[in-house]
């Protein structure tokens, strides 16, 4: 039986969802401490062979090849705690709809269903392979996850509509 916005919030598949998204939730948090952690013990002067002309990296001005890859790294981290946002947030909406907090036709609004897929479909950085491998791992499963939520998403609008 195919869940629909009546009862999806009871299945084990959505425990099953629920526990995946809290989970990357604490590995995102977890990697991104750890980044400014060393961030922090790094944070030493460039050497001069790093650094161009008027301070500038010689292939990007105003930025040097580790401050680049730190830039890329947050953004990357950035693109996870989107999908978690926007997976968390249908995910209470959900849970909501269980509870009868709300209507399913209340939450198939379109302010209600998964957004930012511009940003949160993007692939790119799980091949970068500058980027740490724990971030590069976390982005693929952040990914994986919204397209899981993504599908479940259409489902559950067609079941209300």
């Amino acid at each position: 039986m195919e869940p629909t916005a009546a009862h999806f919030g009871s299945t084990a598949f959505f425990a099953k969802t629920w526990d995946d998204a809290i989970s990357l939730v604490t590995e995102a948090k977890s990697c991104a401490l750890n980044a400014v952690v060393r961030r922090e013990a790094s944070a030493a002067p460039a050497a001069a062979n790093d650094i161009g002309p008027g301070g500038a990296a010689a292939n990007d001005p105003g930025f040097t090849a580790a401050q680049l890859t730190d830039l890329t790294a947050s953004c990357e981290m950035m693109r996870v705690t989107a999908r978690l946002t926007q997976i968390m947030a249908w995910l209470l909406v959900q849970r909501a709809v269980e509870n009868n907090e709300m209507t399913p036709l209340e939450a198939a609004s379109a302010d209600r269903r998964l957004d930012r897929q511009d940003v949160c479909l993007d692939d790119k950085g799980e091949q970068d392979e500058t980027l740490p491998r724990r971030l590069r791992t976390l982005l693929a499963e952040s990914r994986q996850l919204y397209v899981r939520v993504a599908r479940l998403d259409e489902l559950v609008a067609r079941g209300a509509a």
